[in-house]
């Protein structure tokens, strides 16, 4: 029991870490939500992004406080090489002005607007 107790702050030490790096040195990229599932274990969000102009996917597994549209876009926080590390920014969906907008290969350093 103790063993499962340390695997786990040493897990929770390494994941709070690695979001803080994202945080500290992440550029912002745009994903789109492909497919939602609702399981016996909770919900998975699916979602495709790029990054450095490679084609990812990736899964969401946790709830978030507003309802995630299907086939939207929004924002993601990732490290440049380290693409298995992003953040998903579930409150910051992506502006009509920028939907058709390509994200440049290292990401935006800060969240891109629409121009006025």
């Amino acid at each position: 029991m103790v063993f499962l107790l340390f695997a786990f702050l040493v897990y929770y030490l390494f994941e709070s870490y690695r979001e803080g790096q994202v945080n500290k040195h992440g550029v912002y990229y745009k994903c789109t939500i492909l497919k939602k599932d609702s399981r016996k274990g909770g919900k998975i969000i699916t979602i495709e992004y790029f990054i450095l102009n490679i084609k990812k996917t990736g899964y969401l597994t946790r709830d978030y406080p507003v309802e995630i549209e299907l086939n939207k876009q929004y924002f993601i926080k990732a490290t440049p090489g380290e693409s298995d590390m992003i953040i998903f920014l579930y409150d910051k969906q992506v502006p009509d002005c920028l939907l058709d907008v390509v994200p440049p290969k290292e990401g935006w350093k800060e969240l891109p607007k629409c121009e006025e």
